[in-house]
């Protein structure tokens, strides 16, 4: 064999370990992004007690909508191939009602009204992209706080809670928890999904239905509530949204940025440097 040849050998075989050790030697990148994010879909407002009630005619779903902001920190390396691991904070308002088309009382006074919700979310998820099919999935942990509750009803009356001075209608209300499931795909870092909340908790503080607004729940207007709702049901707030979210890579640190080691600052990540695609 010639020398140039075997010099040729040498140096490919030199350099084909070299590369290999050094992805080898950094087997994992640790990298940010910050976003916004947008959610729209339906809310369901769920009480047993109202259900049941056949003087009441109400829909459980409604629209809802939020909007937020969104950081995460991700894990990417040579195994689990093609997967990425990451933990993801978001705070978002949130936007929701109940309507209530037809309300009857004993009395003859009849009405509807519409309940309006806002609350602020602080969410907590875990993620798993992965990179070859552009999918992921989330599970996480929300926390409710209600901003305001507001009432809008199609008669005037001096008994509704909602037009008296000594009443905050958010006082009837408490804090919730709610479990969060995601799927959906990545496209460059646009991401577009369902969103999936199951409560752990109600919203209601006890005996503060939707429905307990001042007028259906006086005695004096509708003596049946006290039977109706002698044994007081939770009230729970479910829902299914659409969510897009665009991320901006912030700080990263290992070779799937820049193919050296190191921190970069908002560059992009190629996340699937370890796997040679």
């Amino acid at each position: 064999m010639k020398f140039k040849t075997k010099l040729f050998i040498t140096v490919f075989v030199f350099l084909q370990a070299y590369s290999f050790s050094q992805r080898n030697a950094n087997t994992a990148t640790y990298f940010t992004n910050i976003g916004i994010k947008a959610g729209y879909g339906l809310s369901a407002i769920v009480n047993k007690n109202m259900t049941n009630d056949n003087a009441i005619d109400y829909n459980s779903f409604s629209q809802s909508y939020n909007y937020g902001l969104t950081a995460n920190i991700s894990y990417i390396g040579l195994k689990p191939k093609n997967l990425i691991f990451a933990i993801q904070a978001e705070y978002l308002r949130n936007n929701f009602a109940i309507n209530f088309n037809d309300i009857k009382t004993e009395s003859g006074l009849n009405y509807s009204k519409t309940v309006n919700y806002i609350a602020d979310n602080k969410i907590l998820l875990l993620y798993l992209e992965n990179v070859r099919l552009n999918m992921f999935v989330g599970v996480g942990f929300n926390t409710s706080y209600f901003i305001s509750v507001t009432e809008i009803n199609s008669i005037k009356n001096s008994d509704f809670f909602s037009q008296n001075e000594q009443y905050n209608l958010i006082n009837f209300y408490h804090n919730y928890n709610s479990l969060l499931f995601d799927y959906g795909f990545n496209f460059h870092n646009f991401l577009i999904g369902l969103r999936f909340s199951i409560p752990v908790k109600n919203i209601n503080k006890q005996e503060r239905s939707p429905i307990y607004d001042g007028v259906y729940n006086n005695l004096n207007i509708n003596s049946a509530y006290t039977q109706k709702y002698a044994s007081n049901s939770n009230t729970y707030q479910y829902s299914l949204q659409l969510t897009v979210m665009y991320q901006i890579p912030f700080i990263s640190i290992g070779r799937a940025t820049s193919g050296k080691d190191g921190i970069s600052i908002f560059k992009r990540v190629k996340k699937d440097y370890y796997w040679f695609q």
